[in-house]
């Protein structure tokens, strides 16, 4: 696989997981409903395999059974038991060790919702070692420069994304949040930065290279002045990939 091969791929896995643990906080007619398409494509990237039994849409990897339904359960058994468990049957129903296992599953249950989620995607990171070449990373700044002199608001934002996997950015929102721009940076709890800020409606990107608390009101507004196009940032156009790679040859 290629560095931006991996790297698509780490993003792919991470924005999948946020979709499925955003769906985990709503709710649709007083259901909790997991976003059960992008689960699968999650799955897809690890290493449980897929089985059908019965009712129920199962994951096994060993011992660990994922059941992809709304509650997300992972199971510590075989799929023979989670069968009984999630799907029995009225023979199975009638035994007392059955009653037991549909009633109370908590000794076998490894994880549920949030927490299962959450499992699956760090062991689908885990197997994806981040290496590559310094051409590798030149080709992608090319590739870069090119979109940003046509415009290619798509590519721009697909770039910075594989800039923001590499370096540890993300994308952010408020206080450092301005509407005519997307801004990634490294974050905390308190601060963040160095930022990347790419104003789609002028066609400009910044790179601004200091680390903000988020109550330092004066700065964060500079950052919106900037993110604006109302104030320029040192370092702007074609030279923040230049910025971006020398960080990011760092990190492979």
């Amino acid at each position: 696989m290629t560095l931006k091969e991996k790297i698509k791929k780490r993003i792919s896995i991470k924005e999948n997981a946020n979709k499925v643990l955003r769906s985990t906080l709503k709710l649709t007619d007083g259901i909790k409903k997991i976003d059960k398409e992008s689960m699968g494509a999650l799955l897809s990237y690890s290493k449980f395999e897929k089985r059908v039994e019965r009712d129920l849409e199962l994951y096994v990897l060993g011992e660990k059974v994922l059941v992809l339904d709304n509650e997300l359960p992972i199971y510590n058994t075989d799929v023979a038991d989670v069968v009984v468990r999630k799907s029995p049957i009225l023979k199975e129903m009638v035994k007392i060790g059955n009653i037991i296992k549909i009633l109370w599953d908590s000794n076998v249950v490894f994880s549920k919702g949030k927490k299962s989620v959450e499992y699956i995607r760090d062991e689908c990171l885990s197997g994806i070692v981040i290496s590559g070449t310094e051409e590798e990373l030149n080709d992608i700044k090319y590739e870069a420069i090119v979109s940003l002199e046509s415009s290619d608001f798509d590519e721009i934002i697909n770039t910075l994304k594989f800039y923001s996997e590499l370096l540890g950015y993300e994308k952010l929102t408020k206080p450092y949040f301005a509407k005519e721009s997307t801004i990634f940076g490294e974050k905390d709890d308190d601060s963040a930065g160095p930022f990347i800020i790419y104003n789609s409606i002028k066609n400009e990107i910044w790179f601004y290279d200091e680390k903000i608390e988020k109550i330092n009101k004066e700065k964060v507004k500079e950052l919106q002045l900037i993110a604006s196009g109302l104030k320029r940032s040192v370092c702007n156009g074609r030279d923040v990939f230049e910025e971006l790679n020398k960080l990011s040859v760092k990190k492979i």
